[in-house]
């Protein structure tokens, strides 16, 4: 068992401090072997020119406390892990390719000393994110072998909530993949297993077919933050009326009921695109 503090100083009275300790630090192989003609997983074209160094990229899902137990969580991902193998395996020297040895994801399990509300309502809360993405320093002369595709932590609260997060190479799982996985892992855990739609490997790979050695990677290295500042992140709340007035004015012939993701999700790409001078389209429901 591996245990390891961190901690953020209070910066002002009203800002809070949160403590996470480390508690189970393992890895999590799938529940079944993976096949032998399945052990070599080729990267589409487009993958493999993704450099695996600059797009690793992380994410963090939070649940009240009807989140599960830890070992439910545990067990599920390892069930999960058996349908999206590539996840557990490493890359090749190359990078052109997984080597799907079923070695296992890393899984950390960590204690927050506070309640999950109380991370909500503070002020600094975008601040203490990164203490919920699992921390997988690549070191300057680390070998892309060492890079593997998926890392995960789950952090629980005190009053029983829990954060789920990841660091994924997005050579290996793209944003659509990974909510796949996701809902996949969900539904595992709550035990409608047979209602997973198994995801499909060779999709991109028919589109764009691999080559035999991928192209030369960079030395891989750990990007920096921009000095001087120039990138800034702020948390943005959606109360229950305002997400249901999104969708009434999201709705369309096309997309007739609209999710709450989906109505969020367009209004802030609609501004975004405002921002950086983009054109949108204009229209009673744009």
């Amino acid at each position: 068992m591996m245990k390891m503090k961190m901690k953020m100083k209070k910066k002002t009275k009203t800002e809070m401090e949160i403590e996470m300790k480390i508690i189970i630090s393992e890895k999590i192989k799938p529940s079944t072997p993976t096949p032998p003609h399945l052990k070599t997983h080729k990267l589409s074209l487009l993958d493999q020119f993704f450099s695996v160094c600059e797009y690793r990229t992380p994410s963090v899902l939070f649940y009240g406390g009807g989140g599960g137990s830890v070992s439910r969580l545990r067990d599920s991902l390892s069930k999960t892990l058996s349908l999206f193998y590539p996840l557990a395996g490493r890359l090749t020297a190359d990078a052109s390719a997984i080597n799907c040895t079923d070695e296992g994801a890393p899984f950390f399990i960590a204690r927050a000393n506070c309640s999950l509300a109380a991370f909500l309502g503070s002020p600094n809360r975008v601040e203490l994110v990164p203490h919920f993405i699992p921390n997988h320093a690549v070191e300057p002369n680390e070998m892309v072998t060492g890079l593997v595709p998926l890392i995960l932590q789950v952090s629980v609260f005190d009053c029983g909530g829990v954060a789920i997060g990841c660091q994924v190479l997005h050579k290996v799982l793209d944003g659509t993949s990974r909510t796949h996985f996701f809902k996949t892992w969900a539904a595992v855990a709550a035990g409608r297993g047979s209602d997973v739609v198994p995801p499909d490997f060779t999709a991109a790979i028919s589109l764009f077919p691999p080559v035999d050695h991928g192209p030369e990677q960079p030395p891989v290295q750990v990007l920096r933050p921009i000095e001087g500042g120039g990138c800034m992140a702020k948390a943005f709340g959606f109360s229950p009326a305002a997400i249901t007035a999104l969708q009434a004015k999201g709705r369309s012939e096309t997309v007739p009921q609209p999710t709450r993701v989906e109505s969020v999700s367009g209004f802030i790409w609609k501004h975004l695109m405002a921002a950086a001078v983009i054109p949108v389209r204009t229209g009673s429901n744009s």
